[in-house]
């Protein structure tokens, strides 16, 4: 019996080292299921359908063609991310009077030791996802921004205070918007009206309400006209998202186009009404 628990804790110990080398297990492990044991459908629902959502918006029964592709933009998105996501847990942490600690102190030691070749092997990784997708077609100028979030989050990792806020916007953009861009390239008036919809519906909400005192940040006085503290975040999300979504199909109506803009805003609508209602979702 006790050989049989020391087996098992072995191997939740190795899964969590090999963390650090694969692609969105890192996310995985400190970020969606640290947040609860619905993490893993949480993050499904506020990113990985509605990027699937606007990749069906722009391309339409072409998204079957192309599941290989997202499939390894989104793990070349987080393999990059997470880069910063360790650096944060791992290095910023040392900086920090009062740090959230998302790793434990084995893990740390485990990451002292083999860091260069964590970041390493994340490196050829990157380049292999980069080679894919050059040869698939993806402009040059793409695969320059997919490379520049390495020092843009370096740089957020090491700045305190207000200046992080404004740095956050560009960062979840990356993320929701980084994957569309590696696998559409066709940039026509229809991906970039769907491409601004997603930085809209997701991106550009979460910094308003950070800006209102999310992340231990202090409130920015320009907040108070539609969101007068964090908390108040819940009821506002789906405030904000039937607002956009009545915009956007009075927006498509005006200029006689098909409405398609509004599934976005409206998916998040009842994905927010749904979180209100059962907590368990994880509205955070």
């Amino acid at each position: 019996m006790g050989k049989s628990h020391r087996e098992k804790d072995m191997g939740c110990k190795y899964y969590r080292m090999l963390m650090f080398y694969v692609p969105i297990m890192y996310a995985l492990e400190t970020r969606f299921l640290r947040r609860s044991k619905w993490g893993i459908f949480i993050w499904a629902t506020e990113y990985l359908f509605p990027v699937i959502i606007t990749l069906f918006l722009i391309a339409g029964m072409e998204i079957c063609n192309i599941e290989v592709n997202f499939f390894l933009a989104v793990m070349g998105v987080y393999n990059f991310y997470e880069i910063g996501y360790i650096q944060n847990d791992c290095e910023t942490v040392k900086k920090e009077v009062n740090p959230t600690l998302r790793v434990s102190s084995a893990e740390l030691v485990f990451y002292e030791k083999a860091k260069f070749k964590i970041y390493g092997i994340r490196l050829i990784l990157g380049v292999v996802f980069s080679l894919f997708f050059l040869i698939d077609g993806v402009s040059w100028i793409i695969l320059l921004f997919f490379w520049l979030i390495i020092p843009f989050y370096m740089l957020y990792n090491n700045l305190r205070g207000r200046i992080n806020l404004y740095l956050i916007l560009p960062l979840a953009i990356y993320r929701y918007c980084m994957p569309v861009s590696l696998v559409v390239y066709n940039y026509d008036v229809v991906f970039w009206y769907s491409w601004i919809m997603l930085v809209v519906a997701y991106p550009f909400l979460k910094f308003l309400e950070i800006s209102a005192g999310g992340k231990s940040l202090p409130q920015e006085k320009w907040t108070i006209f539609f969101l007068k503290k964090y908390d108040d975040r819940f009821v506002f999300r789906v405030k904000y998202y039937f607002l956009i979504t009545i915009c956007v199909l009075f927006f498509c109506l005006l200029n006689k186009e098909t409405p398609f803009l509004w599934y976005i805003p409206l998916y998040y609508f009842i994905l927010r009404l749904l979180q209100l209602k059962m907590p368990k979702l994880g509205p955070r």
